[in-house]
């Protein structure tokens, strides 16, 4: 007998790319009476994504599964043409933000230098709620959530940049949490890989 797909799984199915066009959607799931403020043990995200290609889209779904501790942003590697304006969205259940890697927010800078930081305010999910950043200069952007422990993390390409000397191509520094850090590691292997072609 075949068993149900998890919500999991089904998203998997679906794929990181047809996520993408539901930003409005862009839901976090939870248990009944799951709260995301609860102390729980960091884990590295593991959600689905589609980690064969950068996606190329305007819109970034800030999601959750509050019961299993996963955090993460979906596609988590977009890249955009220079003066684009991005979009984040969070659904339902979740509280989410999206900060840059900067010191304007108390993290170590993996923007490219001489672009503007952001710090969206924290959005309750079952509310919605979206935030937008119009991203000026050609570089590798990392970013981060509210939930940075437990590995949400993203990053954004603007442009076709030469990898050598971007702040956000730089391994990770021992500031970000270890989940973010691991995370971060893997996201630039494929901005190295995509920008190399």
């Amino acid at each position: 007998m075949r068993e149900p797909l998890s919500r999991r799984d089904a998203l998997r199915a679906v794929g990181a790319g047809g996520l993408a066009g539901l930003t409005a959607l862009a839901g976090c799931t939870s248990s009944a009476g799951s709260d995301d403020t609860a102390t729980a043990t960091p884990t590295v995200t593991s959600a689905p994504s589609d980690d064969s290609a950068i996606q190329e889209t305007n819109s970034i779904g800030m999601s959750c599964y509050t019961d299993e501790d996963d955090y993460f942003f979906r596609p988590d590697v977009v890249r955009v043409e220079p003066g684009t304006t991005l979009q984040f969205g969070v659904g339902t259940s979740c509280r989410q933000q999206t900060l840059a890697y900067h010191p304007d927010n108390d993290a170590p800078q993996r923007i490219p230098d001489g672009a503007e930081s952001w710090s969206s305010p924290v959005m309750q999910g079952s509310m919605g709620g979206t935030f937008e950043v119009t991203l000026e200069v050609e570089g590798v952007y990392d970013y981060f959530g509210l939930h940075q422990e437990f590995g949400q993390v993203g990053s954004i390409v603007v442009g076709a940049p030469d990898p050598d000397g971007q702040p956000g191509l730089a391994p990770p520094q021992e500031s970000i949490p270890e989940p973010a850090r691991e995370r971060l590691s893997e996201l630039n292997d494929l901005v190295r890989s995509a920008l190399s072609e």
